[in-house]
């Protein structure tokens, strides 16, 4: 497992390097920042891959469709239509990528590239 080290992390280097005058003290600080910093990772991770494991580069599907998605957005508009916690359906999205490069610079549907 191979270790990020972060702006935290390198600050924490550096206070453990530093002369200790109390011991135990110092000890208690870098417990107590070790953890914090552990906690912060573990909830990033969680943020961006739904697990505690390390990212492996690849594309997470789209099970369900979260009620920010633009396509659920463009079939309430539409369709009158909810899917919002729906299952992911590559119509709908077609659908939604067809209308967006019809009418490209023209409305508010548009298309995000990467």
């Amino acid at each position: 497992m191979f270790a990020i080290l972060t702006f935290h992390s390198i600050n924490l280097l550096g206070y453990c390097l530093q002369p200790a005058e109390d011991a135990k003290q110092i000890d208690d600080d870098i417990k107590a920042r070790m953890k914090a910093i552990f906690c912060d990772e573990l909830l990033r991770r969680y943020a961006i891959t739904s697990t505690l494991e390390m990212a492996q580069g690849t594309v997470v599907p789209l099970v369900k469709y979260p009620a920010d998605d633009i396509v659920v957005d463009f079939y309430k508009k539409e369709r009158d239509t909810e899917l919002a916690g729906e299952d992911w359906d590559a119509e709908a999205d077609c659908e939604y990528l067809r209308v967006a490069m019809k009418g490209a610079g023209k409305g508010s549907y548009h298309v995000m590239c990467s």
